[in-house]
């Protein structure tokens, strides 16, 4: 007599055929091919007319290039690789950034022509950035086409970044930190968004004597060093800065990014990975305060040590209890670069405009939430339980109510109205506890609060917990899950 499968293999294959896209392979590759082609139409059109810079090539990455993008095929990422016309980019010297992760980038005697995008004789990555989207907006309203796709035209919402940096074309999304520009395409119906980050292409070699100029390593180590460049990637720098503000344009400095390599990465792991990375973008979707990177991290760092002979099951665990410790550390490590936390000022866009108070609330609260959402994953993978409204003729089966009943009492959605309720109640005093406290980093700041957090009653999962008893009134086999 075969084992009953457990509630989590129900939960988990339930959830794969919920975030399967709803477009075929073929329409998708269609889709690809041509907002690639048409994005790259747009921007090079934009700098036809510019003496810097040209537009070397086009590389896909984020979900879609990937595999784990969820229900559908409507969001595509790409980087949009410069190249100068003045000079090769191996002439640039690189020096350290002000921050891990970060360099800074010089050249002896910079062309004229390049004035606008250069500090003396540093090209300054807010001022690249600047004269970069001062051409983009001159484009304008365009009817370029690529197969089915056609841009589709809309109004920007205005920006606090400058009157006159505004266009119908790009969207910009950020004040200092532009991360990206927006596009909006349209297939037979279907509304397209596509982010674009500006970057230019750098050699190992040059990483290399970058390394023995600084005689620091950049990586963890030498294995990470080499799955970085695995499958002849190159580095990429990314006109991001680490300014130390909002209210100054920084130092200048650009992140380093292998994306990239990310994608080949991810696309090499097997289905049972790649169905746990779907599974806990699900899970995790509503954690709007914590970067959407932060599954993807913590999927590359489980592939460094998985056999290859584990479980979705399994998997997915170790997955999450590395997310949990991250969270709990306010610490995510990049992939790839030693000393760089991805949970930092700059890096995570939904933390940057909050307050240090807020902030380290958030954490706690976000913490909570997902070490509540582990323990109740194993518990889901320790029992098989039987939901009375089920109406799957197969019990192997679960159907869309009994998926509905089971996320009832699993915490997908941390941002409650009582949390900000919560947050005004216990700010007072919190406020004259962090004020006496400093601190360089979110890292630093998360070891500081929590122990004063951790003692605190925590309303929002307090009142969580007695909605999952109310759901175990009338589904008693809950009560297994919430033991």
């Amino acid at each position: 007599m075969s084992q009953s499968p457990t509630t989590f293999t129900k939960y988990f294959k339930t959830v794969m055929k919920s975030v399967k896209l709803r477009t075929s392979d073929r329409d998708i590759d269609d889709i690809r091919k041509s907002t690639k082609d048409l994005i790259g139409k747009i921007w090079e059109k934009a700098l036809s007319k510019n003496l810097k810079f040209e537009l070397a090539k086009v590389i896909p990455v984020g979900s879609m290039e990937e595999g784990s993008r969820l229900f559908t095929a409507d969001e595509f990422d790409f980087m949009m690789i410069l190249q100068m016309k003045d000079f090769p980019i191996d002439e640039l010297v690189i020096k350290e950034g002000c921050r891990p992760g970060y360099v800074r980038l010089f050249l002896d005697v910079h062309p004229v022509t390049l004035d606008e995008c250069f500090k003396n004789t540093q090209l300054h990555s807010w001022e690249f950035r600047k004269h970069l989207l001062s051409y983009l907006t001159k484009v304008g309203d365009l009817s370029e086409k690529s197969g089915k796709l056609k841009q589709s035209k809309r109004k920007l919402e205005e920006t606090e970044l400058s009157a006159n940096i505004k266009h119908a074309l790009l969207q910009v999304l950020g004040e200092h930190e532009i991360e990206a520009w927006n596009v909006l395409f349209d297939s037979d119906g279907l509304q397209i968004s596509v982010d674009t980050m500006p970057a230019i292409e750098i050699t190992k070699d040059q990483i290399d004597q970058f390394e023995r100029d600084q005689r620091c390593p950049l990586f963890h180590d030498q294995t990470h060093k080499s799955r970085a460049f695995e499958l002849r990637q190159n580095c990429y720098l990314v006109p991001k800065g680490c300014q130390k503000d909002d209210d100054e344009e920084g130092c200048g400095c650009w992140l380093i990014d292998f994306a990239p390599a990310e994608v080949a990465i991810l696309r090499a792991m097997d289905n049972t990975h790649r169905d746990c990375q779907k599974f806990l973008k699900y899970i995790l979707r509503n954690y709007h305060d914590l970067p959407s990177y932060l599954v993807k991290s913590a999927v590359l760092k489980h592939l460094e040590k998985c056999t290859g002979s584990c479980t979705e099951q399994t998997c997915t665990l170790d997955i999450l209890n590395y997310i949990s410790k991250c969270v709990d550390d306010a610490f995510l490590p990049d992939p790839f670069l030693r000393n760089l936390n991805v949970f930092g000022w700059k890096e995570a866009d939904h933390l940057r405009p909050l307050s240090p108070i807020k902030t380290a609330i958030i954490f706690e609260h976000h913490s909570r939430y997902v070490n509540l959402f582990l323990n109740i994953i194993q518990k889901m993978t320790q029992e098989s339980i039987t939901i009375l409204m089920n109406s799957a003729p197969n019990p192997s089966h679960v159907d869309r109510g009994e998926l509905m009943a089971i996320e009832k009492i699993l915490p997908l959605s941390p941002k409650m109205p009582l949390l900000n309720d919560f947050i005004k109640q216990i700010k007072p005093a919190f406020k004259h506890f962090i004020e006496q406290k400093i601190w360089s980093s979110i890292a630093e700041l998360r070891t500081l609060t929590k122990p004063y957090l951790k003692q605190l009653r925590w309303d929002p999962i307090e009142d969580f917990k007695k909605q999952q008893l109310e759901c175990a009134e009338f589904e008693p086999g809950f009560k297994l899950l919430l033991q």
